[in-house]
């Protein structure tokens, strides 16, 4: 925190027209953008203007700037549109009974994963997946930053238009996530572990 309000020097002794007409106050070492809080009760202070994009947070007590950005309070990820392919060869396949008309899936090997980059605010989300589901399909699980959030076994009958849902997940602060779509074993009467995607989406509920 900056330094505090103080007088001006203002010069000899001025009649009260005088000195009501002069700007007695400075802030001490002040520039552009600069802002006025009061740090106490008792106390007024200059808090430094911030950089480019940050934003103004409440803190415990008083404002600090924070270089965190805004964020959706509704995400909807599309399968294909992935930041980066850890294991697997994945690919899109034309699918007209599925939603969106599409699905996007790996080769079916244990491990295969892929990335997804997006900006979660602090709070609690629901998770919701649109998939499928049939024979050959493994356990899909979900991690956020490395930590695993969602786990769902696709394994069943076929079933077009497959919706999971994982609620009450916890981000605990804001920025940019990585989201991992991985493959995590299957139900033993699977025959591989396929994890497709149409979509996932997240939303804030807290």
């Amino acid at each position: 925190m900056a330094d505090e309000l103080r007088h001006k020097d203002v010069g000899g002794n001025l009649t009260e027209t005088e000195y009501d007409a002069v700007d007695a106050h400075e802030f001490e070492s002040q520039a552009t953008g600069d802002i006025l809080i009061a740090t106490s009760a008792a106390q007024l202070s200059r808090l430094a203007k911030g950089t480019n994009l940050q934003l103004l947070r409440m803190g415990a007590s008083i404002p600090a700037w924070s270089d965190e950005e805004v964020g959706e309070g509704h995400i909807l990820i599309l399968g294909f549109a992935y930041s980066t392919i850890g294991q697997g060869t994945w690919a899109t396949s034309i699918q007209t009974t599925q939603f969106l008309n599409a699905l996007f899936q790996s080769t079916g090997v244990n491990g295969d994963n892929i990335s997804f980059k997006t900006y979660l605010e602090v709070g609690t989300y629901t998770l919701r997946l649109i998939t499928y589901r049939n024979t050959n399909l493994g356990v899909m699980d979900i991690d956020i930053d490395a930590s695993e959030k969602a786990s769902f076994d696709l394994y069943g009958g076929l079933s077009w238009n497959y919706v999971q849902t994982q609620t009450g997940i916890t981000v605990a602060t804001a920025g940019i996530k990585t989201l991992k779509v991985r493959a995590d074993g299957k139900n033993g009467s699977s025959s591989a572990y396929y994890v497709p995607i149409t979509a996932i989406a997240l939303w804030r509920t807290a």
